[in-house]
């Protein structure tokens, strides 16, 4: 019995490790010497949906103004969502600095949509560009982040591009959870062979750039207004019209800090994981794989071990405990080596049980909420689905 749950979880962890190296070296990054054909620069429309952001705005909107692309040619749009601290203040200061920035106040959303969503429309909806590119407000971009991206996704002929700047990793909680979080997408997405949209939403949707043409044909935000992660479920609704997506990496290009402390990465991955996942049972299996993975093996471990020293000679408790102990190396080997990748410290990857342990519970959390109707904050839902009639038009 010892030696078959020993190989379950074995091969638990081959999938892991399979998936890792598999993604790694299909992991795409836009290269920051791309050409740029300066007779061709569209009219980029930079929307910026702030939320109770004072303490990241400002070095969001210094960086987008500090961008090498044509002055001329783009705009920053914040989209004050019904802020209770500092934002719109900080923006004003911004306002009145450079003519490019325009703040515009967000209403409450109308029933039907999330928060979120909204303010991206109405961003939409005030923007002029030939493209439309929604930043979160917690990323900071390198001067050559808007030029780069344009120019990649004229030269690939992509209706939509995802960036994927370089995650900063500072407290305790955010290296411990995120690495495990990653490897647990990372054998979803080995499974199910995931386009570049569900491939996007392991990375999350902080920078999304699309043409005008592709946002009004496939309805927009209107079209996803109940999604929680708007750009991953723009991605895809982009993607299944038939349109061209591409998802890459950035991390030179931009940063970005998800959460500062457990309590917002503990609401961050509840909040999105059933949306994201593809559904209740897919997160609930996920969850119960990140259990597994994190702990089960370490039991297995130690009665194994116990058997092994205490005089069994049995050749099935001894390659029970053999199972065990290469498959425990080998999650420390990857997690010692994303965490090397993250330029944090390798210690960090050998605390993956807990990683995983606090992401499980937390995508059995999501399970939960979604079952009894809940939803957070960002992603409340206001009541049945309706879509403004001037927005309509204006899209259409």
């Amino acid at each position: 019995m010892l030696l078959a749950l020993s190989g379950v979880w074995f091969a638990l962890v081959a999938l892991a490790v399979v998936s890792v190296v598999a993604e790694y070296r299909s992991y795409r990054a836009v290269s920051p010497g791309i050409c740029w054909n300066a007779d061709r620069v569209p009219r980029v429309s930079v929307i910026v949906p702030a939320r109770n952001s004072e303490t990241v705005i400002a070095r969001c909107l210094s960086g987008l103004l500090q961008q090498d692309y044509p002055a001329e040619r783009f705009e920053v749009i914040v989209i004050d969502d019904e802020s209770q601290d500092r934002t719109a203040e900080v923006v004003s200061g911004f306002v009145n600095f450079d003519a490019r920035v325009r703040l515009i106040p967000g209403g409450a959303p109308p029933d039907g949509w999330t928060d979120r969503a909204h303010a991206c429309w109405q961003g939409a909806f005030a923007a002029d560009g030939d493209w439309l590119c929604f930043v979160d407000a917690e990323v900071v971009a390198a001067p050559s982040l808007l030029r780069v991206a344009v120019s990649r996704a004229q030269t690939a002929c992509c209706d939509l591009l995802s960036l994927a700047p370089r995650q900063e990793l500072i407290t305790f909680w955010e290296r411990v959870i995120l690495p495990a979080e990653s490897v647990l997408r990372s054998i979803l997405r080995s499974l199910r062979r995931d386009s570049p949209s569900l491939v996007m939403s392991a990375a999350g949707d902080q920078f999304v750039l699309i043409r005008r043409e592709a946002y009004g044909g496939t309805g927009g935000h209107a079209a996803v207004r109940r999604a929680t992660k708007e750009g991953w479920a723009l991605a895809r609704l982009v993607e299944r019209s038939g349109r061209k997506i591409s998802f890459e990496g950035a991390e030179h290009l931009a940063r970005v800090r998800r959460a500062d402390n457990l309590t917002q990465l503990w609401r961050g991955i509840s909040r999105s994981a059933v949306e994201t996942t593809g559904g209740m049972r897919l997160t609930l299996c996920l969850s119960l794989a990140g259990l597994v993975l994190g702990w089960t093996g370490i039991v297995l471990f130690i009665l194994s071990a116990f058997q092994v020293f205490t005089g069994s000679s049995e050749w099935s408790q001894v390659a029970a405990f053999g199972l065990n102990g290469c498959g425990l190396l080998a999650l420390l080997g990857v997690h010692a080596l994303g965490a090397s990748c993250l330029t944090v410290a390798t210690g960090y990857g050998m605390l993956f049980p807990l990683g995983y342990g606090i992401c499980a519970l937390a995508g059995l959390n999501s399970v939960w909420e979604c079952w009894v109707g809940r939803r957070s904050q960002r992603g409340h839902l206001q009541g049945p689905s309706t879509r403004p009639a001037s927005a309509h038009s204006k899209q259409a």
